[in-house]
């Protein structure tokens, strides 16, 4: 198959670093907790989290690492619905937006289009098209659509491509309300063990992996607490 990084025009589009939540830490104890080599993102924008889960792969020295990006790159309902959004945001040209070579450029800067593959599509095309492929995926990060009928869409169509063995990592939890409702409901219908703070949320078909994803939540809370208990007394002294 064409290399798509070697055919795109992208001298004529500059790099743009933009995201939201992409290093978050459940990022970094997912990937070396499991060491994933086959990941597949749903909902990928700018390719900061792609990109930051590539630079901790890397590190870890994970063999074979493929993260698979799907992404119509045609942005979001949030940023069509404001006028002055869309030409700056999107890149239009020809009344198409170019978040896609914006994405590729990201890449191509940061090194990652040895393990990054895009696949530009709606998110159940891709489901469709890796089902035919018979993927089972180690790691799926859920971040595309924000309300609740495409979120639970994405999870009842994605789940049947998670290993028994891996793990799920759902973005804007509890920041988007469609998005906390289609996880909790998800989570229920399925018998899963929603692990969850705010912005993240992880499921797992293993039992083993929620207890660890679990643990490490917990770390983090007691780490976050006792900070804040040393900022009140600092603040009271």
């Amino acid at each position: 198959a064409e290399n798509p990084y070697h055919t795109a025009p992208l001298d004529h589009y500059e790099v743009d670093m933009q995201g939201w939540g992409s290093t978050h830490f459940f990022f970094k104890e997912i990937l070396t907790y499991l060491k994933p080599s086959l990941i597949v993102e749903v909902g990928t924008w700018k390719g900061m989290s792609a990109m930051h889960m590539a630079d901790l792969g890397k590190e870890l020295g994970i063999p074979d690492l493929e993260i698979c990006c799907i992404d119509t790159w045609l942005g979001s309902p949030g940023v069509w619905t404001k006028k002055e959004q869309v030409a700056d945001i999107l890149k239009m040209q020809h009344g198409w937006p170019m978040l896609y070579f914006t994405f590729m450029k990201n890449v191509v800067e940061r090194g990652h289009h040895d393990v990054i593959t895009p696949m530009p599509m709606p998110s159940d095309m891709g489901y469709f098209v890796l089902k035919q492929r018979n993927v089972q995926a180690d790691m799926i990060y859920i971040d595309a659509g924000h309300e609740y009928e495409s979120c639970i869409r994405d999870l009842n169509l994605y789940i049947e491509l998670l290993s028994d063995d891996g793990i799920l990592l759902g973005d804007d939890y509890e920041t988007f309300p469609g998005v906390t409702q289609a996880a909790h409901e998800f989570a229920d219908k399925n018998g899963l063990e929603l692990v969850g703070t705010r912005s993240k949320f992880v499921l797992s078909k293993n039992p083993d992996h929620v207890a660890a994803m679990k643990g490490v939540l917990q770390t983090v809370e007691e780490r976050r607490e006792r900070v804040a208990e040393a900022r009140r007394r600092a603040g009271i002294e």
